[in-house]
C-alpha cells in the first residue's frame, strides 16, 4: 500500500524508518508506515498553522461548505 503524508499541498513519503501499524487482535502486521523526519514535521505544523490564520477568519456556514 503506497501511503504519503500531506504537508501543506504536497504529498510526501515520511523520510524515517518504518514503523509497524499491527491488528490488535492478532499481533500480525497490517503495514509499515515510514515515520516524518523532523524536518517534515516541522514543515506540517508550519503549513497547519497558516493554514488555521485563514480558515479562522471563516464563518461555520463557509466552513460547512
Amino acid at each position: 500500500m503506497d501511503t504519503q503524508m500531506l504537508i501543506g499541498s504536497t504529498f510526501e513519503k515520511g523520510a524515517e524508518t518504518e514503523e509497524p501499524i499491527l491488528n490488535p487482535k492478532n499481533g500480525a502486521t497490517i503495514l509499515n508506515l515510514p515515520e516524518a523526519s523532523p524536518a517534515q514535521i516541522e514543515a506540517a505544523v508550519s503549513a497547519a498553522e497558516r493554514a488555521f490564520v485563514s480558515w479562522s477568519r471563516t464563518t461555520p456556514a463557509q466552513r460547512s461548505g
